[in-house]
Parts: C-alpha cells; sequence; structure tokens
C-alpha cells in the first residue's frame, strides 16, 4: 500500500510551528507512514505555484496551520483551503485544521472540521507546546487510520487502467448521454476542477514515464460557472474523448457513481466495457 501524502499549509510567519511540527511528525516520516511535502521543499528554478498545486492534488491528507497570518493571506485561502476543502468534500483526502495562535477561524470554511489539538485550543496557549503536538500527532495518526481503506482504491484504479488502450480517439456514439447527465447533476460546479484534476493524476500514474501524456485540459473549455453543467461536462468528456480510452477510463473511475441511477451505472459499467475493446 503507498504511504499517505500529507500536505502542510501555512503563512511563513508561523515557519516556527510548520517546523516543530515536522520534527514531531519524524517517527511516523522514518515509519514510513506518511510522506511530508511542504512549500520549503521546492528547488530552484521551479516555478513554486505550480508545484504547490501539484503537491496539493497529490496530497491525501492536508493540514491547515490556522492563525490571523493564516486566515489573513490570500493565497493560502483563495488557493490552499479552497483546492483542499474541495478534495476534502469529494472524499480525496481529509483536511484537518491545527490551531496554532489565537484567531477568529470559526466563521471560516473549514470551521466545520474537527480542528486540533484537543478542543482546538492553540498551540500557542498551551503551558507544554510538546503535549499539545502529541495531541497534534496522535489526531493526524488516527485519521490515516481511518482513511487507510480509502488510499488502497488509487493504486487499483491504476491497475485497472492497464486494462485499456491509450488510443485510438473513441466515438462520441460510443458515450451515452445518460452518462453525462448524470455527472453534471452529481458534481458540484465548485468541486469540478478538483476532481478533473484527479483523473489526470490517474493518468499520468498509469504511465509515469511517459512525458507525452494527453491529459484533460481546463483552461481550453470554458469556466464551469458562464455555461450549463451538462454543457461543461459534455465538453470535459469530449476532450477526455480525443486523447482515448485510457484518459475517458480515468475520468469515469474518478467519478463516483453512488448518486447515479441504476440505468447510469449500468451504462458507465458498459462504456468501461466497451473501451477495453478498442484496438490497441
Amino acid at each position: 500500500m503507498q504511504r499517505p501524502k500529507l500536505f502542510i499549509s501555512y503563512s511563513h510567519p508561523d515557519e516556527i510551528y510548520k517546523v516543530e511540527l515536522v520534527k514531531h511528525l519524524s517517527t511516523m516520516k522514518r515509519n514510513h507512514e506518511v510522506e511530508i511535502w511542504n512549500d520549503r521543499m521546492i528547488n530552484p528554478g521551479e516555478e513554486w505555484d505550480k508545484v504547490i498545486n501539484s503537491k496539493l492534488l497529490e496530497a491525501d491528507i492536508i493540514l491547515l496551520l490556522v492563525s490571523s497570518d493564516f486566515i489573513a493571506s490570500d493565497y493560502c485561502n483563495d488557493i490552499e483551503v479552497k483546492k483542499a476543502v474541495e478534495k476534502h468534500n469529494l472524499g480525496k483526502a481529509k483536511v484537518i485544521p491545527i490551531i496554532v495562535r489565537s484567531c477568529d477561524w470559526k466563521t471560516t470554511i473549514f470551521a466545520k472540521l474537527q480542528a486540533l489539538p484537543k478542543d482546538g485550543k492553540p498551540l500557542k496557549n498551551w503551558s507544554d507546546i510538546d503535549e499539545a503536538f502529541l495531541f497534534v500527532i496522535e489526531g493526524i495518526r488516527q485519521a490515516i487510520n481511518e482513511r487507510t481503506p480509502h488510499l488502497v482504491s488509487s493504486p487499483d484504479n491504476v491497475d485497472i487502467l492497464d486494462s485499456f488502450p491509450v488510443f485510438p480517439m473513441v466515438e462520441p456514439d460510443d458515450v451515452p448521454r445518460v452518462i453525462i447527465e448524470a455527472i453534471s447533476k452529481t458534481v458540484p460546479f465548485n468541486e469540478a476542477e478538483t476532481l478533473i484534476n484527479e483523473a489526470n493524476r490517474l493518468r499520468k500514474k498509469a504511465n509515469p514515464t511517459d512525458k507525452n501524456v494527453t491529459i484533460i485540459e481546463l483552461h481550453k473549455i470554458q469556466h464551469s460557472s458562464q455555461i450549463a453543467p451538462y454543457d461543461f461536462w459534455m465538453k470535459v468528456i469530449s476532450q477526455a474523448r480525443l486523447h482515448g480510452p485510457k484518459m475517458l477510463a480515468a475520468l469515469l473511475l474518478t467519478v463516483s457513481d453512488s448518486s447515479f441511477t441504476e440505468e447510469a451505472k449500468r451504462e458507465k459499467q458498459n462504456l468501461l466495457e466497451i473501451l477495453k475493446s478498442y484496438k490497441k
């Protein structure tokens, strides 16, 4: 089983708390329980926003180090927190707020999430900060243990993708309208980008050494808030079709069909079988 990927989101004035957190996570890292990433690991010459976005999309556990500086940061809130909560709502990651300093966090979009340490008491307010961090580590480990059954699905889906050819283009008539309707009715607009990025990530993982893997390019699709849901998803699926059976299969495997009608579920399974039958 792959190790859960842990992403630390924080404001640089709280660097001291991030450093201490990483120290307290050292046992979990040494025991191969997690892979830890924060923005101080960006290499010279890399485009930091692209790296952060990529690591955020890969993350299984996202830690928010919450303070007044964190809440005041436009980048932390408009980019990292927004995408983190979208992934959390999709069930693709678990978001854990860690309150480092007293602030007005109970009116934020992550206020509904259980915070650490105990009772959401800020780290700075503990007389023994090591005890506070112990509560944090125990909470993170509990979240990982609860999430482990979900993590095994990602490698399984990568294995499943081996059954699908990369080419040729999928014929439009092979994609039933009922599938597009089902996706457009069950995936909220504000979660569409995260879901598509997850499908792209799955597609890339199926051929990790291929630098020419074609994926769904969101910038070529009109923003979801500007067109009707069905039209938006028809454009997404059309682009996936053009990139071949494996890309379309990655998208279908990423979308949960738990809220689909029975007809849509059957059509999805039938389409997956059709995609496997395309000649390589």
